[in-house]
């Protein structure tokens, strides 16, 4: 009878509501896209489009496979963790199927199966299991906020993590590299800021680090870290801490910009500076500097 009774109230909202019944429908696709989206971006090797399903913070539970606590992550440092893995295996498959969503408002739950293959070499690793997501819905988009594993059963041999690491180490994705060189240009350009010429040099590369800049068809080139640094610290520029870097499709390339108010008390005004290069990097070093103004 009580089954009787909530059917008719789900029919009867329905007929009251249709546009409910419509966005709930919408929601329930997205989420699932969402889901199977996860594993396909991840055998991939896709970090920055699967970094891009998640809210800004994700509680990580993977205790049933690898033991540990649950974990506050950064979808960065999910990506990357991942990344340092995943790229190392020959083939990865993860088959989702089953899936369920129950969404409500602005929240959202997700369960699938999955089977995940791993192959390197010679060796192998199966592991079935499940998966759990909850989501919150920001401005039309649904993102993940917690991903759960709940470790069924596997086969073949966990020995595949320690061959797949030391390959992803050896032949790391563009992922980390972009990353690595983000780092590199942030502490560069804040090295420059400080005017702190040991660790300018520290990031330059020991083999034939070049310099150019370009001023009014002007082409001003040094080589070598020693004449680089010389040059930073002579002819000290006001990059300002209010910059931004864009990544390229090249990983080791990387265009920065910044601005800044240069207070000129000689002429009673400000000016606004601005600093533009593109920088070149080799093994998280800074190979080549080409300045524009």
């Amino acid at each position: 009878m009580n089954l009787i009774i909530k059917g008719v109230l789900v029919m009867v909202m329905l007929v009251l509501n249709p546009h409910f019944a419509f966005a709930n429908v919408k929601d329930e696709a997205q989420i699932k896209t969402i889901v199977e989206s996860v594993g396909t971006l991840a055998d991939t090797n896709n970090y920055e489009s699967l970094e891009k399903l998640y809210a800004p913070e994700i509680q990580v539970d993977y205790r049933s496979l690898s033991g540990g606590d649950i974990e506050l992550k950064s979808p960065r440092a999910l990506m990357t963790q991942w990344a340092s893995v995943l790229p190392g295996f020959d083939v990865t498959r993860h088959e989702i199927s089953d899936i369920k969503v129950s969404a409500n408002g602005v929240t959202a739950t997700a369960t699938a199966s999955v089977v995940a293959d791993h192959y390197v070499g010679s060796l192998f690793w199966q592991v079935r299991g499940k998966y759990t997501y909850r989501f919150v819905k920001d401005a039309a988009i649904w993102l993940i906020t917690a991903h759960k594993f709940e470790l069924l059963e596997e086969s073949g041999t966990r020995d595949v993590f320690a061959v797949a690491v030391e390959n992803a180490k050896q032949n790391p994705p563009n992922y980390l590299i972009r990353h690595n060189s983000q780092k590199t240009v942030s502490k560069f350009v804040e090295a420059i800021e400080d005017q702190h010429p040991a660790s300018i040099a520290g990031l330059l590369s020991d083999d034939g680090a070049i310099f150019e800049s370009t001023h009014l068809a002007t082409i001003n080139k040094k080589i070598g870290k020693t004449k680089i640094t010389i040059d930073y610290m002579r002819n000290a520029r006001n990059v300002g801490k209010n910059r931004m870097i864009y990544t390229m499709k090249d990983p080791n390339l990387i265009l920065i910009e910044t601005r800044s108010k240069l207070e000129e008390s000689h002429l009673e005004k400000k000016a606004a500076n601005c600093f533009v290069a593109l920088i070149h990097l080799e093994n998280d070093k800074v190979k080549m500097i080409r300045e524009y103004s």
